[in-house]
């Protein structure tokens, strides 16, 4: 049953889904590791979020590259040509409570990163899996 050509495409979009956000935070993870790694001042501000201004802008870009990979790759699984925009509206929905609901980590950064971030998720989504889409359609 699940090899009928209508049951491909709702297995391939989860599959997507699920391996999209698996990259998004195996990324995360493995960046944050090597940013802790090889800069000390990174590291030690960790603990605390005491981070400094070029320190949040390079979490921004980590995330940047997150929300990139993680689009490139449920695109790849994917058979649907929507799916940068879809992988992107899924990161952003899970990353609404995380950045406004109060006591998480709202609380712990300037409102401008929170609003850079946010901002930021679509356009990267949308454009890194499209490249991805017509390199690999060329």
């Amino acid at each position: 049953m699940a090899d009928t050509p209508g049951h491909r495409v709702p297995l391939r979009f989860l599959l997507a889904v699920a391996i999209g956000s698996v990259v998004f935070f195996g990324v995360l993870r493995i960046d944050i590791w090597i940013l802790k790694t090889i800069w000390s001042d990174y590291a030690a501000a960790a603990p605390d979020r005491a981070y400094t201004l070029p320190m949040l802008l390079v979490r921004l870009a980590v995330f940047g590259s997150a929300i990139a990979l993680a689009s490139i790759a449920a695109t790849r699984i994917s058979a649907i040509p929507r799916m940068p925009w879809i992988a992107g509206i899924v990161i952003f929905l899970a990353s609404i409570p995380d950045h406004f609901y109060p006591g998480w980590v709202w609380i712990y950064y300037p409102p401008w990163y929170h609003y850079a971030y946010l901002a930021s998720i679509l356009p990267i989504a949308a454009i890194a899996g499209r490249r991805r889409t017509s390199a690999h359609l060329a």
